[in-house]
């Protein structure tokens, strides 16, 4: 199991425990919730460094020929609402076996155009425009000290709450 993938289930799983802690102990306060928000978050943020940071690291980078681009809708209705999302398809021709396509959420580049993508060379990881792939991710020890650090925080503050209280 690659590292980047067991720190973010223990960063997630640390971050659930404080949740789950901190609902038991005391009624859902205001710091509870700031909890909870930080927590999914973090989350968010922990999974986008993780991929972004082994793309800087161990990613290469080519140029490639844009062949082709074509526009995907895909329609998803949940209920009353329905979500449209537009996703672009660029066909690639890259030397040496690159990626042989990107997609994205916008038209990065016509046919005929050069493009710099930096590919995964375990493929694990999607390609990416060169240009989107965040050289200065935050390493995985500071997510794990936040992540900690949170986790601590919530029967902290409900020891200190349950301390006033009794005055």
């Amino acid at each position: 199991m690659p590292l980047e993938i067991l720190m973010f289930v223990l960063a997630f799983l640390l971050g659930t425990i404080g949740i789950l802690g901190t609902a038991l102990e005391s009624d859902l306060s205001v710091s509870a919730w700031v909890l909870i928000a930080v927590t999914f978050i973090s989350g968010i943020a922990l999974y986008v460094a993780v991929t972004d940071s082994a793309l800087a690291h161990r990613g290469t980078v080519q140029v490639c020929q844009v062949t082709d681009v074509k526009e995907r809708v895909r329609v998803e209705s949940g209920g009353d609402n329905a979500t449209t999302t537009t996703d672009y398809v660029h066909k690639l021709r890259c030397p040496s076996g690159g990626p042989s396509q990107v997609t994205t959420s916008r038209r990065e580049a016509s046919a005929g155009d050069r493009m710099s993508v930096t590919s995964d060379p375990r493929h694990r990881i999607p390609p990416k425009p060169t240009k989107d792939v965040w050289h200065f991710a935050i390493p995985l020890w500071a997510w794990f000290l936040a992540g900690t650090g949170i986790l601590f925080l919530a029967p902290l503050e409900a020891a200190v709450r349950a301390a006033f209280r009794r005055r």
